[in-house]
């Protein structure tokens, strides 16, 4: 059936609607709940367009460069894989779909909703993402966000089977509820926002790793839990961990000029490479055991307590508030951290 209204055309139902799609859909809402074909190709340039696929019988999805459309995909029980070429604009609703794999090309603008789907999927965005992205009660096998992506990001009540990983020169907004991860990775010169909150010793991050020239914030005060952080040099944001139940260590790597509010927390062990002049909080912090500062200590340390002793070792300070034997994998090899001063360097060239 086809009929106008305005300069809106509608398609609906029937393989006959193929032959609409050879060419750029422009003012066009299509209406498909009876197609099938297991790749549907939507032209590039296609704009102002709204394509409704709810019982398609499709398997892939992929959709042209520069395209603005609006995708509902919603309860399709067919769809397996999603490719968007850059230059994207508009949005794509894929709950409660059997989506397994999506993958986002280059500066593209998408708000993207993926709701109880019904399987755990691949997701992949390349750089200058932007947008929103929501994903709550689903489960990721990897998840990675490309360079500069300055996109509002909100999971809750997800699961990981890999990691979590977000590329350099992160500008966008992070929050997370009831995450469960082994690894959560932010790349280099992040100035953006990550917030974790309402886990349970059954969702927690595992480790967060995040790399060189950190400037944002990472805020894990509204019970949000990670059991080791590592940061690496040159970070100067802000790390809100009060009441961070769980967390065992800390680590920076050098030149640590930022603020780290440990209060309250299940925090073991902290390191500060050289050059650290940052403020470390450590306010009823009964598990502290070791506290590892640089020789030319210029750090402000806050702390209730007095260590039992306080011994040089390696070039640093090593503060003992227990007698008790940390794991060593708590403990970086020396030729890991030539390694990471290495390669910060190399990287300023």
């Amino acid at each position: 059936m086809n009929t106008e209204k305005g300069n809106i055309i509608r398609y609906q139902d029937g393989d006959k609607i193929l032959k609409h799609i050879r060419r750029p859909l422009i003012n066009t809402v299509l209406i498909a709940n009876d197609l099938k074909k297991h790749t549907l190709q939507i032209p590039p340039e296609s704009y102002n367009s709204r394509l409704e696929l709810h019982f398609s019988e499709i398997k892939k999805l992929k959709i042209g460069k520069n395209c603005s459309l609006t995708v509902d995909l919603r309860d399709n029980p067919y769809i397996g894989e999603l490719v968007v070429e850059e230059g994207f604009s508009g949005s794509i609703n894929l709950a409660r779909s059997s989506i397994r794999k999506i993958k986002i090309g280059a500066n593209c603008r998408c708000d993207l909703t993926l709701e109880d789907c019904l399987n755990c999927f691949v997701f992949k965005a390349g750089d200058v993402f932007s947008g929103r992205l929501k994903i709550k009660n689903s489960c990721f096998h990897s998840l990675n966000i490309g360079y500069y992506c300055y996109a509002d990001i909100k999971m809750e009540n997800i699961r990981g089977r890999k990691r979590l990983s977000v590329g350099a020169s992160f500008r966008g907004t992070i929050s997370v509820t009831g995450l469960s991860i082994p690894l959560f990775k932010i790349g280099h010169d992040c100035r953006g926002r990550i917030v974790l909150s309402g886990q349970n010793d059954k969702g927690r991050t595992g480790r967060l790793n995040i790399l060189d020239d950190f400037a944002g914030t990472l805020d894990l005060s509204s019970e949000g839990q990670a059991e080791k952080i590592e940061v690496g040099s040159f970070a100067s944001g802000n790390f809100n961990l009060p009441g961070c139940r769980g967390l065992k260590f800390l680590k920076f790597e050098d030149a640590f000029s930022g603020i780290a509010d440990l209060s309250g927390s299940d925090i073991e062990y902290i390191r500060a490479g050289s050059g650290c002049r940052g403020k470390i909080v450590v306010l009823n912090c009964p598990r502290l055991t070791l506290l590892e500062l640089p020789l030319n200590k210029q750090s402000d340390i806050t702390a209730e307590r007095n260590p039992l002793r306080v011994e040089i070792r390696r070039n640093s300070l090593h503060y003992r508030f227990h007698e008790r034997e940390l794991p060593r994998g708590y403990f970086t090899p020396f030729y890991m951290v030539l390694f990471r001063k290495l390669r910060c360097r190399l990287r300023r060239i």
